[in-house]
């Protein structure tokens, strides 16, 4: 049987979902099934399995509990995707790459929105949602990218404790097609049937 791609691995929805779980800190299967309870256990044992084979996770310690072996996993690398991993990929699976990643978000936005109750207050909880677009060559994006992997850096490496919740950022960022603006002229010679 082949392995995965890494890339299938960490896109996958359920697959990243137990990996946030244990980016935070090693995890039983136990522990992982009670924060994913939508997900069917043996889907949750199939997924772990294949995060294994991968080298993503890796299994920290096993403990005896109530006469079975208790396996505690951890993750082995960083769940994080270069451009390198997926330079090979068609435009096709780079879409279904890309829904796969936002079915991700989605399913984290309705985890909130649940946990938060009947009024979400997401003032208070510091939750947003939005677009901005904007001009900027490749030196200026660089640059951009620069500031903000500085600013995320500072943040990831804040403790628990001191009355921070755990937080999520996503991230999305591409080009805009913009069709070359024509001349009222031009559009209507582009409109002239051909003989």
């Amino acid at each position: 049987m082949n392995p995965i791609p890494k890339d299938d691995l960490i896109i996958h929805p359920q697959r990243l979902r137990i990996l946030e779980a244990l980016a935070e800190h090693p995890r039983s299967t136990y522990e992982i099934a009670a924060l994913l309870p939508d997900l069917a256990l043996p889907s949750l044992y199939r997924h772990i399995k294949a995060l294994l084979a991968g080298g993503l996770i890796a299994v920290q310690e096993t403990r005896r509990v109530r006469g079975t072996n208790e396996k505690i996993y951890r993750l082995a690398q960083t769940p994080h995707l270069n451009l390198a991993d997926i330079r090979d990929r068609s435009n096709a699976e780079h879409f279904q790459a890309f829904s796969s990643f936002i079915a991700t978000v989605l399913i984290g936005f309705r985890s909130y929105l649940e946990a938060a109750g009947e009024k979400p207050d997401l003032l208070n909880d510091q939750v947003g949602y939005s677009e901005i677009t904007f001009y900027a060559s490749a030196a200026e994006m660089e640059h951009f990218r620069e500031q903000l992997g500085a600013a995320l850096k500072e943040m990831v490496s804040l403790p628990e404790g001191a009355g921070r919740k755990r937080r999520k950022l996503t991230l999305i960022s591409h080009p805009l097609h913009t069709p070359v603006p024509t001349s009222p002229n031009e559009k209507e010679q582009n409109e002239l049937p051909t003989s």
